[in-house]
């Protein structure tokens, strides 16, 4: 891929991690936030070393600790409510944790597809949230000096500008280094910040691979099925002919998060739900009655959804952390028709990147030509620009 195609970025919000992936290939980082307590106590100079050590943020509303550890480091920020996606400070702090810590060079403009969950357009609030979400991504992100200094021009990419632009989020430094990305405004000409569910995503991944050949092309009569089983949310999506069927669409808070409430609830609530995600990530956590309890919420969730419609369903698509979870689950219930990803965890962020290639014009001519032979559009993934 040439230079250009850097500039295409698929980013996941994700309750549990925030994922991306560009032409560099896919990062995450734990979707964990701290505010510094104030307390600096230095714990090597006294013999005691910390494994993980999060990521400081700095930006226009303070200085935020992100990533694996920060809960251990600092006051936990933990907030699983939609409205959080839609610019909250510490919604910033993870995007600019995920975009430091990728291995892509933005030299230039870039055009972001963004993978939401289902139930944040949901209500009447719905279309405003999703607004709300490209509002604040859009423009340029620039770290800059503090207020008493005279701003200094960023040189970044064409659109560099010489102050802070009105609206702006304020300062994005992460460790001790100026960080600079300009995010394209929604036009025909320069491309979008699209917002896709996650679960269309997934989709899209199983369908085209990174080089633009086209992965598998089911029957236009098939019925496709994906669960995306996430940190906060199962989503569940049936496709055929590419088209998303509305009577089997759905989004539910059952995702690894009521695993860890169910926990919790067993240990009096003493942990942060980040805490305890550590605990599950390391095998620490092993609670079987937990886990016992959690499938069957989701297995009777499913079964309300679908019922005896999903024996009709050609392919089932399982992506997400906690897919890997309920793998036994799952196929206990779909059988040989459960397919799984090479990467059930960085899916969806892969298949919002491809989804990038196919929607602006910087993208890889493969990929085109895949996704218009399968009849793979903007319009009819999902994509909101």
């Amino acid at each position: 891929m040439d230079n250009l195609d850097k500039q295409v970025v698929g980013l996941d919000l994700g309750m549990g991690a925030t994922k991306l992936w560009s032409s560099s290939g896919g990062s995450t980082i734990l979707s964990q936030v701290s505010v510094p307590s104030g307390r600096e106590i230095n714990l090597g100079a006294l013999g005691l070393v910390t494994k993980r050590k999060p990521q400081v943020i700095a930006n226009g509303t303070g200085r935020y600790l992100v990533g694996e550890g920060a809960h251990d480091v600092g006051t936990p920020v933990e907030r699983l409510d939609y409205d959080r996606l839609t610019g909250a400070p510490e919604m910033r702090a993870l995007v600019y944790g995920a975009l430091s810590q990728a291995d892509a060079v933005f030299v230039s403009d870039v055009h972001l597809v963004v993978g939401l969950p289902l139930g944040l357009a949901g209500g009447d609030n719905g279309r405003k949230r999703v607004a709300a979400v490209k509002a604040w991504l859009v423009g340029n992100h620039h770290k800059w000096p503090s207020p008493s200094t005279t701003p200094r021009r960023v040189a970044y990419g064409p659109h560099c500008a010489s102050g802070p632009p009105r609206g702006h989020a304020g300062p994005w430094q992460t460790g001790g280094r100026d960080q600079a990305v300009h995010i394209v405004r929604n036009t025909p000409s320069r491309g979008c910040v699209g917002c896709v569910s996650q679960a269309h995503a997934a989709y899209t991944d199983w369908c085209i691979d990174l080089d633009g050949t086209a992965l598998h092309k089911p029957d236009k009569s098939a019925e496709i099925a994906v669960i995306s089983v996430g940190f906060n949310t199962i989503e569940l999506l049936v496709l055929r002919d590419n088209q998303p069927l509305a009577k089997f669409t759905a989004g539910e808070k059952l995702g690894v998060r009521r695993l860890l409430e169910i926990a919790n609830e067993q240990r009096g609530g003493l942990f942060t739900l980040g805490e305890l995600d550590i605990q599950l990530r390391t095998g620490a956590l092993r609670d079987v009655a937990a886990v016992a309890k959690w499938t069957s919420q989701v297995k009777g969730h499913i079964e309300r959804e679908w019922g005896d419609a999903a024996q009709c369903f050609e392919r089932v698509l399982a992506v997400g952390g906690g897919s890997l979870l309920l793998a036994d689950a799952l196929r206990e219930l779909f059988g040989e028709r459960l397919i799984t990803s090479d990467e059930p965890v960085l899916s969806v962020a892969r298949g919002l990147y491809k989804l990038g290639l196919v929607s602006t014009h910087w993208g890889v001519v493969q990929a085109r030509k895949a996704a218009k032979t399968m009849q793979i559009t903007t319009a009819n993934v999902g994509v909101s620009v």
